[in-house]
């Protein structure tokens, strides 16, 4: 796809297989856990972290993390102890999956295009990898309708936020009841 090395990764090769993860794969960026702590606390934010938490559960969900340990490190460092947020990520865990965080030269080029945040790239990259969604709390940055179309066309990823991940859940348990 890119001819030099413009990117960083040449011992990367864009060709690899993506990982499947079976179920409902999602990247949680540690800034949706870290809203749950913040002082404009409401039920909803409570809400929706029990939803994730019970579909993630009862669904099949997975919670991507990286081999690097990138993904976990921000987390550790973000998440003060014994805080809803990181009460959530705790009641996850038993739901992670590992793939790799260092994006193909083409998804890291893509986003770099949008243009997309780096310090969001690895998660952007583990959706990839696992064939799965990203959930993000940056309305203004990565929710932008143009945003979202463009990540999913060129990267293959979901990009949502809290509405999109409640119509998600709504969507998978409703087609559920009905099977």
């Amino acid at each position: 796809m890119f001819e030099d090395d413009e990117y960083g990764y040449d011992e990367y090769e864009d060709s690899a297989e993506p990982t499947v993860v079976a179920g409902h794969p999602f990247a949680l960026d540690v800034g949706v856990l870290r809203e749950l702590n913040g002082s404009q606390f409401r039920y909803q934010d409570l809400e929706f972290a029990v939803h994730l938490v019970d579909f993630v559960r009862d669904f099949d969900g997975t919670i991507l993390f990286d081999h690097e340990g990138s993904i976990e490190a921000e987390y550790r460092r973000v998440l003060p102890a014994r805080t809803l947020g990181w009460e959530l990520w705790q009641a996850l865990l038993p739901y992670q999956s590992f793939v790799s965080s260092k994006p193909s030269r083409y998804v890291q080029g893509e986003l770099r295009k949008i243009p997309f945040d780096d310090d969001d790239e690895k998660y952007v990259a583990v959706a990839n990898r696992a064939q799965g969604a990203y959930i993000t709390h940056e309305v203004d940055k990565h929710l932008r309708e143009q945003v979202r179309i463009r990540v999913r066309q060129t990267c293959g990823v979901e990009v949502m936020g809290r509405d999109h991940v409640r119509d998600y859940i709504r969507r998978a348990t409703s087609a559920s009841d009905s099977a």
